[in-house]
């Protein structure tokens, strides 16, 4: 599954980049206490999955069921500076991580927003690399109400909220719930970790080291 997801990565980047796609090794400086924290949180866990639920309320972190993936995120928010930090963590049935994602983003005018802006990305690169079966998993619990209402959102941020109920109504195997923030450690991690840096850096089938 891992090589499945590599080859469509290079593939991608090849298409996007022509080519010249730089490593995220080459970019990223020491950041010794919160990279030592986020392979803490993302250490393997051999509980079995409870099955999928629309509310999870396990603390837990659960593996995903055979042949899918499962896309945990949350979002990190400086008020003084308004800058939010996505942090993002994806891995397959064995356990095995296949991608993180670490986004940074100015001008964000609250740590709701910032929760829709992580969302939003993930689903984003979920389906820049065509994958099939995606349970994204947050401890935003407005946010993944919002997106799982069927009513059209009307408030000041409803559009992209929309936006992700489109991509998702087009993805019958692809859902979002909800996790309490004691089974969402490595992405809390993670995203503290990018709100040091100014671009987007991805890692495949590997974290930060």
């Amino acid at each position: 599954m891992a090589c499945g997801f590599r080859k469509l990565w290079l593939k991608r980047n090849k298409w996007v980049f022509e080519g010249k796609f730089e490593s995220p090794k080459a970019i990223l400086t020491p950041a010794r206490s919160d990279l030592e924290e986020f392979m803490k949180a993302n250490e393997k866990t051999s509980e079995p999955s409870a099955g999928a639920v629309v509310v999870n309320r396990d603390t837990r972190w659960q593996r995903p069921r055979s042949n899918t993936y499962k896309a945990n995120w949350d979002a990190a928010f400086d008020v003084k500076k308004m800058k939010m930090a996505a942090g993002m963590v994806m891995r397959d049935s064995e356990v095995e991580l296949i991608a993180s994602l670490s986004m940074p983003k100015f001008y964000v005018g609250s740590a709701k927003l910032a929760e829709i802006h992580a969302l939003w990305r993930y689903v984003a690169f979920c389906s820049e690399v065509g994958l099939d079966a995606v349970t994204f998993e947050g401890d935003a619990l407005s946010v993944i109400r919002e997106g799982q209402h069927l009513e059209e959102n009307l408030a000041w941020h409803g559009q992209m909220i929309e936006d992700i109920k489109q991509v998702l109504s087009e993805r019958p195997n692809w859902k979002i719930q909800y996790v309490p923030r004691e089974g969402n450690r490595a992405t809390h991690k993670l995203a503290r970790f990018a709100l040091q840096y100014e671009e987007e850096i991805v890692w495949i089938e590997e974290g930060p080291n």
